[in-house]
């Protein structure tokens, strides 16, 4: 005997409070997404395209290391400077890293949308 299962439709809410929410926050998957190419069409490009990009990981690594050292010496009541040779490297990668995240860019999915926003799926 042949049995069928009935394909339960995928129901999930998803909340976003932040830019160009409706007053609840909440959302179907339709809604959001709708909502969404509105609001950020091409920031959530440039931000996905620049996650993959070599040289936007090593200006984010890079930056992140410069501004934990300058935490580091505020503590102790110093001035951190970066020294040339390193501000140069830093902004060699932050311009490629630009040239990078605005080649070829290719529409969001739902699923960049939620990365992109921090909308939370909830069943």
């Amino acid at each position: 005997m042949h049995t069928h299962k009935k394909m339960k439709k995928n129901r999930d809410s998803i909340y976003y409070t932040g830019i160009g929410a409706n007053k609840t926050g909440k959302y179907t998957r339709k809604q959001f997404l709708t909502m969404a190419r509105r609001t950020f069409k091409h920031e959530c490009s440039r931000y996905m395209k620049g996650m993959k990009c070599k040289s936007c990981k090593k200006s984010r690594e890079l930056g992140t290391k410069q501004v934990y050292k300058q935490i580091d010496a505020q503590r102790k009541n110093k001035t951190y400077k970066l020294s040339p040779k390193l501000e140069k490297r830093l902004v060699e990668y932050m311009g490629k890293c630009n040239r990078c995240k605005s080649k070829n860019l290719k529409p969001c999915t739902l699923d960049n949308y939620i990365t992109y926003s921090g909308a939370a799926i909830v069943p």
